[in-house]
């Protein structure tokens, strides 16, 4: 059974940021980082199931959210608010680094806009490079993909990915690519439930075994 530990974050106009971490156990050696989407959190079912899983397979789990979730403020579309993000994410995984020095394996899971979030916050590490499972990136995402190792999932019905995007991280050596076919920005099929929990349970599968593989290596 996991323990929670509360990861306290002052970010900009005083406000606080409860992040949490989950510690599967006292000495593991893979710290999992999620990134929500900006109305998608980690309770939710994609980033809930990666939770869960990554403490079933023996990681530290740290479930981020952002200043503009933990108050009434408006999030701004802005390169500044998106710098203050990178930095309040920074700062949570740091603290964590620092209660446990033994991690040897940093995997982020994101979604959403939490992928730039992600991608732009493994710049700040200074620490070995970090692995990447991005759920339904945006647009903005792909300058920032390049040579970056990663896998994605993607559905084909998705408005914020383009077919072009698409295409383009197709093309991309070290990404592996999962589309799935008629699925939304939420990766479902808001016309059939069936399509949409089936989608679930092999994300989660896909997620599992990117897992292991990541941390047998």
């Amino acid at each position: 059974m996991s323990t929670e530990k509360n990861i306290a974050i002052a970010s900009a106009n005083g406000i606080t940021i409860d992040n949490v971490l989950f510690q599967s156990r006292s000495d593991s050696s893979a710290l999992v980082v999620v990134f929500p989407g900006m109305g998608y959190s980690c309770e939710m079912p994609l980033l809930y199931y990666c939770t869960e899983t990554a403490l079933q397979a023996g990681c530290d789990v740290l479930n981020l959210k952002y200043f503009f979730q933990c108050s009434n403020a408006r999030h701004d579309n802005t390169e500044e608010a998106h710098r203050q993000i990178f930095r309040d994410c920074h700062a949570a995984i740091k603290r964590c680094m620092a209660h446990a020095e033994q991690y040897r394996k940093i995997i982020f899971a994101s979604k959403s806009i939490g992928t730039v979030f992600a991608a732009e916050t493994a710049l700040l590490l200074d620490t070995a490079a970090v692995s990447h499972f991005f759920l339904t990136p945006v647009d903005k995402l792909i300058p920032h993909v390049g040579g970056m190792k990663c896998t994605v999932v993607v559905g084909d019905n998705d408005p914020h990915c383009s077919a072009d995007n698409i295409s383009a991280m197709r093309a991309l050596p070290a990404c592996t690519l999962h589309v799935l076919a008629g699925m939304d920005h939420s990766l479902e099929n808001p016309l059939h439930y069936g399509d949409s929990i089936k989608a679930l349970a092999m994300v989660t599968d896909l997620w599992v075994d990117c897992l292991h593989t990541l941390l047998q290596h």
